[in-house]
């Protein structure tokens, strides 16, 4: 019944992106405001906004890929792919082994729910850049929910090449909980929580695996230090209630054990002593 209600509170928000602005990064900080700036037009005056993002890609900027890829990004964070498949086909053409231009095609496939297009962009750009992590994260994200094993098995080949990097096992957490296997999932986030730095939502997930595997009284520690950081947090108050249910009972089930043992009847066999002897 707990475990029931428990996972109706928090299965929905486990999976959570991991982003890394990869496709941004040989932009200068200027041209990023920009990008942000004429991206806050694109749904009251499209035609402005496209008509400034032109003036962006004149001159030099052209052939800018990463310019592209993300101009491409500010149309589909803007809900409007079809734009944003405009640039990444532009962009594409320019430079066909470019790994953000694929992860730019797969998240606009992911959008028309065409999961295995999307993934296929996203191995492409694993293919041509191996340290492209937002497509290991990416992939496993979009096949979490339809073949976790999938997810687990590219986190893991990603965690191989890049043991360094902590919010693997976060994300690895994730996929082995959706798997159902919540051993693996606790092991995982014990090696995120520790080399890595958690949130409040990492609180959160940790504390509720580890009230799936009974280890009560380590849920309830990490319950107390998310409310820590978030003393208003609703979901771990109501973790600290379950985790604090079950421990009483707990000890309300040892306290009848340890009761009915003292009142068992113990027949003691006399030793037998060398004055009995014949």
């Amino acid at each position: 019944m707990m475990n029931n209600k428990i996972l109706c509170l928090v299965c929905s928000g486990i999976i959570y992106s991991a982003s890394y602005s990869y496709a941004q990064k040989n932009l200068s900080d200027e041209v990023t405001r920009q990008i942000t700036q004429i991206a806050a037009s694109i749904n009251d005056t499209p035609e402005t906004a496209a008509k400034e993002f032109n003036e962006l890609l004149k001159g030099k900027n052209k052939k800018n890929v990463p310019l592209l890829v993300a101009i491409g990004n500010a149309y589909l964070n803007h809900k409007c792919p079809d734009e944003a498949q405009v640039y990444a086909d532009r962009a594409m053409k320019i430079d066909s082994k470019s790994a953000p231009v694929y992860v730019l095609a797969g998240d606009i496939a992911l959008t028309q729910k065409n999961v295995g297009m999307a993934c296929g962009y996203y191995e492409q750009a694993i293919l041509f850049d191996a340290n492209c992590y937002d497509a290991y994260y990416k992939y496993a994200h979009a096949y979490i929910g339809v073949s976790p094993q999938l997810s687990i098995d590219m986190l893991t080949k990603l965690k191989a090449s890049h043991p360094e990097l902590p919010e693997v096992n976060r994300e690895l957490g994730n996929a082995y909980y959706q798997s159902g296997n919540y051993g693996k999932a606790k092991s995982a986030y014990d090696e995120f929580m520790q080399q890595g730095t958690p949130d409040t939502q990492d609180y959160e997930h940790y504390a509720m695996l580890l009230y799936l595997n009974k280890d009560y009284a380590q849920s309830l520690n990490a319950v107390e230090k998310g409310l820590d950081a978030d003393k208003d947090n609703h979901l771990l108050k109501r973790l600290r209630m379950y985790d604090l249910y079950e421990m009483e009972a707990h000890n309300r089930r040892a306290a009848e054990y340890m009761r009915h043992i003292g009142e068992s009847r113990i027949y003691v066999v006399p030793e037998l002593s060398t004055d009995n002897e014949q």
